[in-house]
């Protein structure tokens, strides 16, 4: 009776803790769209990102050998995506 109640328990908190490292994780979808920015005096249009097959960036329809959400990543930190 013991086991069944220790196998129990265990199973029980794998699977909360399987769950919880899921909670703080952004889910983007297959496509995002970034606004228009600056950078060092130039203006850089408007882009839609999507994720190829193989998780590597589609930028404006030409896929770059650039992880989607690595690719994301960085723009977020000069404009806004969504």
């Amino acid at each position: 009776m013991k086991t069944f109640i220790l196998v129990g328990t265990v199973i029980s908190s794998v699977t909360v803790l399987a769950c919880s490292s899921d909670e703080g994780e952004k889910t983007r979808g297959s496509c995002t769209s970034c606004d228009s920015y600056q950078f060092q005096g130039e203006t850089h249009p408007a882009v839609m990102v999507c994720k190829s097959k193989n998780g590597n960036s589609i930028v404006d329809g030409v896929e770059i050998r650039t992880d989607y959400d690595a690719y994301v990543d960085s723009l977020e930190k000069v404009t806004s995506c969504n």
